[in-house]
């Protein structure tokens, strides 16, 4: 297992004290602290940086994303993310996002810079450290967006590194845990999530190749 390279920072000015981050974190390492920035909310989220592992669980608790990793900020992949998907529209085509955990069966892919792998053709790839980082609200302007579909895939259920992630992750598309998943915004069916240790490249490829596919499902 890598060392984690970044710790999760908050951007005060969009935390509305909401605890979910405090709530999702699976290593105790986010507590709610008393507001000190004069803001109307009575608590802001504070970061122990001896306790974060850089899993960005806690990024995928806050639909405000005022809780980010300096070199995997949510809002920066997402702005980078909805240009592809815009240009890839423009030029006809039907594109899908690939969001992978680094210690799935994706970290085998060869991925170039801009996301592409010949592995997942027609895919953009994007690696995360845990598919809790993927917010039900950035999945939701996905496909708000144009995209054909969006694959989540997770590692291996036997020691996951990130604890929970993969729990949090369902249990927000299935409504089942804030913030959850839309479906008056988007359509959940064209949201694939599936899991594949490291040795599973194979498995990972055709699940994808199926996705792409597959018929749209009756609602």
């Amino acid at each position: 297992r890598n060392k984690p390279p970044w710790k999760a920072g908050v951007d005060l000015p969009r935390c509305m004290g909401c605890t979910l981050c405090a709530q999702d974190c699976p290593f105790n390492a986010i507590t709610m602290v008393s507001r000190d920035d004069g803001r109307k909310f009575d608590f802001q989220s504070h970061v122990n940086p001896d306790l974060c592992v850089s899993c960005g669980i806690c990024i995928g608790s806050c639909d405000s994303q005022a809780i980010n990793l300096p070199a995997l900020n949510s809002r920066e992949v997402e702005k980078r993310l909805v240009a592809w998907l815009d240009a890839q529209k423009a030029r006809g085509g039907k594109p899908f996002v690939a969001f992978c955990c680094a210690e799935s069966a994706s970290a085998a892919l060869r991925v170039d810079p801009d996301g592409n792998s010949a592995e997942l053709p027609g895919y953009r790839v994007q690696t995360v450290p845990c598919v809790g980082w993927v917010s039900a609200g950035m999945l939701e302007r996905m496909l708000q967006r144009g995209a054909g579909g969006v694959l989540v895939v997770g590692c291996g259920e036997g020691d996951p590194v990130s604890r929970e992630g993969m729990k949090w992750f369902e249990r927000r598309m299935t409504g089942r845990r804030e913030p959850r998943f839309d479906p008056a915004k988007a359509d959940p069916q064209r949201v694939r999530f599936v899991q594949f240790d490291r040795t599973n490249r194979a498995e990972l490829r055709k699940a994808a190749r199926e996705f792409q596919q597959a018929p749209p499902r009756p609602s």
